[in-house]
């Protein structure tokens, strides 16, 4: 089984924000994962998506990659 891990964190804290500096929250599904991904990026944190699967090494999606595939659809 496929499981996604997004792990956000903030470099500054808003005055007045309420947000956690850290997160990280398993996803069963990558539209879920994605959906989270994007609102946590449009929030101010600095992302990263990991792929678990039951046998073999996780993968890290960053940097261009993962702009990649925050937005699918783009060219």
């Amino acid at each position: 089984m496929t499981k996604w891990v997004i792990d956000g964190s903030l470099t500054k804290p808003g005055s007045g924000r309420d947000d956690p500096p850290l997160v990280s929250e398993p996803f069963l599904t990558e539209e879920g994962a994605r959906s989270f991904a994007i609102l946590l990026n449009e929030k101010g944190y600095t992302i990263t998506a990991r792929v678990v699967q039951d046998c073999g090494p996780a993968q890290t999606i960053v940097g261009a990659d993962l702009l990649k595939w925050l937005n699918p659809r783009s060219p």
